[in-house]
């Protein structure tokens, strides 16, 4: 089932280092084959707990020139449905402070993490003095979730494809040249890290490969 993520959304259920892959990429890691992760113990799940899944995205006032595809079904396990709305969600919040110049904090509550938290930051600062704003469709597929190496911990991992996402200057909408050594960077497989922090599952980590200079060749579609 895809689920969109628009200024309005639409569909059946209704998100990064790099020209807009700069947007999405420089933002929430260190650029580079293999990101640095951040990790804190997270708060261990009981087995075989339940947890219903929240089937809407969070909204967020992008304009009708602003799509967000997601186009993997979400998982029968209803944790881990769970997982994967709250890193779509972190996705949007996360555009959406780029979009907003950083004045929208909602991303805030998507993080469990001092140091992430704090590169997101920064990044979120160097685009709104660059009036970093964006167009078009970012792509998100062939998610899938797995346990993190540590207790309580869960990863979702999507490729991601950012072709049809144009950087613009926010304050014209004029789109921007791509950007120096950003050539071959569209495509990239992100792997985030997500905790139970407050009985919500939060962002504690996040891993970025590109393809084809990296290893995500299963994003090669």
């Amino acid at each position: 089932m895809r689920r969109n993520g628009t200024g309005r959304f639409s569909g059946a259920a209704a998100f990064a280092c790099a020209a807009i892959v700069p947007v999405a990429l420089t933002c929430l890691v260190a650029c580079g084959s293999a990101a640095p992760v951040f990790h804190p113990a997270g708060e261990a799940t009981a087995p075989g707990q339940a947890e219903p899944a929240q089937s809407l995205l969070a909204r967020f006032p992008f304009p009708p020139d602003v799509h967000f595809e997601f186009a993997s079904s979400l998982p029968s396990d209803p944790v881990r449905a769970a997982v994967v709305i709250a890193d779509e969600d972190f996705q949007l919040a996360y555009y959406y402070g780029i979009y907003s110049q950083g004045k929208d904090h909602r991303y805030r509550a998507y993080i469990a993490d001092a140091t992430m938290l704090a590169s997101v930051e920064e990044t979120l600062a160097g685009e709104a003095a660059a009036h970093e704003g964006f167009t078009g469709t970012i792509r998100f597929f062939d998610a899938f979730v797995r346990p993190a190496p540590w207790a309580g911990e869960q990863t979702v991992a999507s490729c991601v494809d950012t072709s049809r996402l144009l950087d613009t200057d926010i304050r014209t909408g004029t789109v921007k040249p791509a950007r120096p050594g950003t050539a071959g960077r569209s495509v990239f497989l992100e792997s985030d890290i997500l905790a139970k922090r407050g009985g919500h599952w939060r962002v504690v980590g996040a891993d970025v490969t590109y393809y084809p200079h990296g290893q995500a060749k299963e994003c090669n579609s």
